[in-house]
């Protein structure tokens, strides 16, 4: 009865208008302190950046329209089932028809819209429910047993706890996710096969070596940034602040969060601030590879339609 009062005042209008309304004011508070401390360390930030190499920046982003391009893998395997089959040209579709929504204040608009187009196919409720319950909880996994593993090794006390903590946290969601769905959000024909679920959790993880290797190259378009961490460190410290971030649910996309936590792990030659700073600028990498990717798919949805 306890546990069923707490998922009632969860799903309460009065909880998320209040989480609704805290994330709005995150958000311009995070970013204008970001412009803030831009603004105020412009003279070391102009060294770092009188040195960038731009090919480096463009292979950045390529790299992140690839991780859009494995992206909707997920979906076409978690929604389609014998009778019902959803395929990749359909799921990318949707994935990137709803790209922009990413960037409407709220930060679960790209989520409402693929919903909708899904649902629009004639998918059930329940179907849809639980690709966006793997869809998170699968990302956050992953990033966390990942990044957690890294940081827990190369890191001591500290860092390394929080690591650890991380890495555990997420091999019990890795184990626990496909449970969740199966038993509470799917029943029947619907519910998803372990040969299914491995290839969402590959799909997933190539996702993300997609979004790392692209982060590296970001970093690596600074060479005036001399950074005594090794590629590796930087990697897995990524998809640990990535999962964290993901987890302060006040802060939309993690903004502020992730910076924070990343800057943390690898500052070293640079102010904390500074690197903080320099990390955020990936947002642009993001930005611009999201841009791309919508405006080259609308001649597909003009033919579609």
């Amino acid at each position: 009865m306890q546990l069923k009062s707490i998922f009632d005042f969860w799903r309460s209008p009065e909880w998320r208008s209040v989480l609704r309304a805290t994330r709005l004011g995150i958000l311009p508070v995070a970013l204008g302190f970001l412009v803030y401390l831009a603004w105020s360390l412009h003279a070391s930030l102009g060294e770092v950046l009188s040195q960038t190499n731009g090919i480096y920046l463009v292979a950045s982003v390529f790299f992140w329209i690839g991780a859009h391009l494995v992206s909707p893998f997920l979906s076409a395997l978690s929604l389609s089932r014998q009778h019902q089959v959803i395929s990749y040209e359909t799921a990318f579709r949707i994935h990137a028809r709803n790209i922009i929504a990413r960037y409407i204040p709220g930060g679960v608009w790209h989520t409402v819209g693929r919903v909708a187009d899904f649902s629009d196919r004639g998918l059930s409720p329940r179907r849809i429910a639980g690709f966006v319950f793997l869809e998170n909880s699968l990302a956050v996994s992953i990033t966390l047993a990942l990044g957690g593993a890294s940081v827990w090794y190369f890191y001591g006390d500290g860092w390394g706890i929080i690591g650890a903590i991380g890495f555990f946290a997420g091999l019990i969601g890795l184990v626990m996710s496909r449970f969740i769905v199966n038993r509470w959000v799917v029943s029947g024909s619907e519910k998803i096969s372990f040969a299914i679920y491995t290839g969402c959790i590959v799909a997933v993880g190539f996702f993300w070596a997609f979004a790392v290797a692209a982060f590296l190259l970001y970093l690596h378009a600074f060479p005036g940034w001399a950074l005594s961490v090794s590629w590796l460190q930087i990697g897995g410290a990524y998809l640990l602040a990535w999962g964290l971030g993901f987890l302060a649910v006040f802060a939309p996309q993690g903004v502020g969060v992730f910076e924070a936590v990343l800057a943390n792990l690898i500052s070293d030659s640079l102010p904390l601030a500074t690197t903080a700073v320099l990390i955020s600028g990936f947002r642009l990498i993001m930005l611009c590879a999201d841009t791309a990717v919508w405006f080259a798919s609308r001649p597909i949805f003009s033919r579609r339609r």
